[in-house]
């Protein structure tokens, strides 16, 4: 995973890896999975009048914290993520 990405931060670009967005994708999903759901939409439609909108971060909140992700321990026993069931490594040598 050498791609490199350009993102903006606080207005300036930086590069950045694949990996580390995944890693970063992964430690918000991961983090998530800590929320208790039941109280966090309930604070949410308190807050939140549309009907629309409530449904959907429910669904956002409840699919991830049904993805499963695999924790790893990577160079210098820096923690790494994979989203097993939907991330899959590129592999350069035969395309796939």
């Amino acid at each position: 995973m050498d791609n490199l990405y350009k993102v903006k931060i606080n207005g300036a670009e930086v590069e950045t890896t694949e990996e580390q967005v995944v890693n970063t994708i992964a430690y918000i999903t991961h983090g998530l999975k800590e929320i208790d759901k039941d109280d966090f939409t309930a604070k949410y439609n308190a807050k939140q009048s549309d009907t629309s909108k409530q449904t959907k971060v429910k669904d956002y909140l409840t699919r991830l914290q049904q993805q499963e992700i695999i924790i790893g321990s990577g160079k210098s026993g820096v923690q790494t993520y994979d989203f097993a069931a939907t991330y899959q490594k590129f592999d350069k040598s035969t395309n796939t």
